[in-house]
């Protein structure tokens, strides 16, 4: 066999499930790897994540059979401020994998616990335990993961709204004596063309001390050195936005303004370029020398109306959204001009970033904004083939309003 290993990414399968004093993760590793791997979790609970190393080996009963040997492991830094408490308590790490065989038939092992000792900002990773299996005849191998508080300490999870409402108090209050909040920056397109190139892109500022352990996307996109959207540099410095055709799936209700033919990709004045001149007029050599600096960030696939709605709601909790297009009157083909983002592209995006309550706050108001007039609208359309909750939502309405909508 080949000593070379894939690294690959091994996404959740369902949201993380939290009790008093408990976290359960559940990762599914499908299609199961022909050769050595390694892999590498989401981000999980306050923030770390498990990596599992796969060795094939041949049977011992059967030279053309081959064995897998699953050493899983626990990764984290503790955090800083309210969390770090709760981590000083203590913690016990289990794994177990489920073979899945066939529809009907799953083997469960364990692959053993370990009890990580943590320090406020100390990282550990720490050797859970490992298994061997036989994989003949293995379609798919389920890991969970359970990290549990021994002391029963409380604890919620980070993306609750008291938890988010805590951290942005914490990350104001910090500004008392630092003078600083704002260290990321966020360039993100508002406008697209016929052709769907998108254009015309504006900032939107951030805290990390807010967005940090939000979501796995979040971490990787302010944190993450490996991934090419983010850098850290001047932010108040030049910076250039690409703009692309590419990785732009919005459809319907899309959150970009489309713009009609003839109109300019750039405005007048861009508002990156203006940004950058009005501070070289008004800047200083004194004032140079304190510029911030933080990580800039060209978030993929997310339009700035959009992107700037999920930052108000992980600030505040609270989030606005515009109805839908197809309750619109007729002969306004490039929607509202409202700020507010369309549940349809919330949805997408708490989707995409895996945010549960989000999610389901964007489902809460488009089951609001069906009417009879628009439900077949919705019902057919590219959105709504996508997901099947919302075309569960969208059937039972159809069905309930039957006579109504003839």
């Amino acid at each position: 066999m080949s000593s070379f290993k894939q690294e690959l990414r091994l996404p959740k399968s369902i949201p993380d499930a939290w009790t008093s004093d408990t976290v359960t993760s559940t990762f599914v590793l499908d299609p199961v790897p022909t050769g050595g791997a390694s892999l590498r979790t989401d981000s999980c609970g306050f923030g770390w994540h498990f990596e599992i190393a796969v060795n094939l080996e041949p049977s011992e009963s059967q030279s053309d059979n081959w064995a897998a040997n699953f050493a899983a492991s626990f990764c984290f830094t503790p955090p800083t401020g309210n969390a770090s408490g709760v981590m000083r308590t203590g913690l016990i790490v289990g794994c177990t994998a489920a073979m899945m065989f066939n529809p009907t038939y799953a083997r469960t092992v364990s692959l053993g616990f370990c009890s990580p000792s943590l320090g406020t900002g100390d990282s550990v990773h720490n050797r859970i335990g490992m298994c061997s299996v036989r994989l003949e005849g293995v379609q798919r191998v389920t890991f969970t993961f359970r990290v549990s508080f021994p002391y029963g300490s409380p604890f919620k999870d980070p993306t609750s709204s008291a938890v988010l409402g805590d951290r942005a108090k914490d990350a104001l209050t910090r500004t008392i004596e630092s003078g600083e909040f704002v260290d990321v920056k966020f360039y993100l397109f508002t406008a697209v063309t016929r052709d769907g190139t998108v254009c015309r892109p504006k900032p939107i500022y951030g805290s990390r001390a807010v967005l940090h352990q939000v979501s796995y996307f979040l971490d990787n996109l302010i944190l993450g050195d490996d991934f090419s959207e983010s850098q850290i540099v001047d932010l108040d410095g030049e910076w250039e936005v690409k703009s692309s055709v590419d990785d732009y799936d919005y459809d319907e209700d899309s959150d970009l303004e489309e713009l009609e033919e003839g109109e300019p990709q750039v405005k007048q004045t861009s508002l990156a370029n203006s940004h950058v001149d009005v501070l070289e007029e008004l800047t200083t050599p004194q004032m140079a020398a304190t510029r911030r600096m933080g990580r800039i960030c060209q978030p993929k696939n997310i339009a700035y109306k959009t992107f700037k709605g999920l930052l108000k709601y992980l600030y505040t909790q609270e989030i606005t959204l515009a109805p839908l297009k197809s309750t619109q009157t007729a002969g306004k083909g490039k929607g509202t001009t409202s700020d507010l983002s369309s549940p349809k592209s919330m949805y997408r995006l708490a989707d995409m970033i895996d945010l549960p309550a989000l999610k389901q706050m964007c489902l809460d108001a488009l089951r609001e904004r069906l009417t009879v007039d628009n439900i077949f609208n919705e019902l057919f359309s590219m959105f709504t083939s996508r997901y099947p909750e919302i075309r569960e939502v969208e059937l039972d309405f159809a069905l309930d309003h039957w006579e109504e909508s003839e």
